[in-house]
């Protein structure tokens, strides 16, 4: 969470940078491309795991980690703020980014969770310790079963993102209609002065075509020029 924010802040900032004539998203755009789908990929999992974890800290961990760990004030406050803030933190941003979300990344997604899976292992091999009680395999065949359980639930949280991105787009859609609809006609010379009439793209990134360069479509490997005149957002 905290490297997707810092990550966001920085682009955010890049883009309101005031030496721009006209606001172009330069930080992605000029980047390599490997950078823009590690932020994509960055941002997929932090959606999906800020859910995931605090709802499994809740039902299976807390008793035994929280309330009768005998914890500090500061501690006790740090395990709820990494548990539950962070999930409000989620919310808010998810509402009001206009990132979207790739089906295809429920394997890259799920790949880091078998990943993890396997140094929970390596630690207890060294460490003779399991880093949540649950997945003790000394228990028996029920440990199979969380295994099996949170795997399944790691895919149910991102088809879980899919619908709430596809509600929160709806919902926005129909708020930026509405509000355009109650806005008078401006001339079209007074737009063609305040809106550059296009935008050179050279970047070979797709993922976030609908977040930057005002809605456009950013092919691989190829130079686009976009009116952005007529797509300065995806609700249009």
């Amino acid at each position: 969470m905290h490297a997707y924010l810092m990550t966001t802040m920085y682009h955010h900032a890049k883009y309101l940078w005031p030496h721009q004539s006209f606001k172009r998203p330069s930080s992605f755009l000029d980047q390599s491309s490997v950078l823009n789908y590690a932020y994509v990929y960055l941002y997929h999992t932090v959606i999906v795991y800020n859910i995931q974890t605090p709802v499994v800290f809740w039902l299976l961990l807390a008793k035994e980690k929280l309330f009768e760990a005998h914890l500090s004030p500061i501690d006790f406050w740090m395990s709820i703020s990494l548990h539950a803030v962070t999930l409000f933190i989620l919310i808010v941003e998810v509402i009001f980014n206009r990132m979207i979300i790739r089906i295809n990344m429920v394997l890259l997604v799920f790949g880091t969770v078998l990943l993890y899976m396997c140094l929970v292992f390596i630690i207890f091999a060294v460490e003779h310790w399991w880093v949540y009680s649950f997945l003790d395999w000394s228990v028996g065949p029920s440990a199979i079963i969380w295994y099996l359980a949170i795997s399944v639930f790691i895919v149910l949280c991102f088809f879980l993102q899919v619908g709430l991105h596809k509600a929160r787009d709806q919902i926005a859609k129909r708020f930026v209609k509405k509000y355009r609809n109650r806005q008078p006609t401006q001339d079209d010379d007074d737009e063609k002065k305040e809106t550059p009439s296009e935008i050179t793209q050279t970047s070979n990134f797709e993922p976030l075509a609908s977040t930057i360069g005002g809605g456009s479509r950013i092919t691989f490997g190829e130079n686009s020029t976009t009116d952005i005149s007529n797509h300065s957002s995806i609700y249009y």
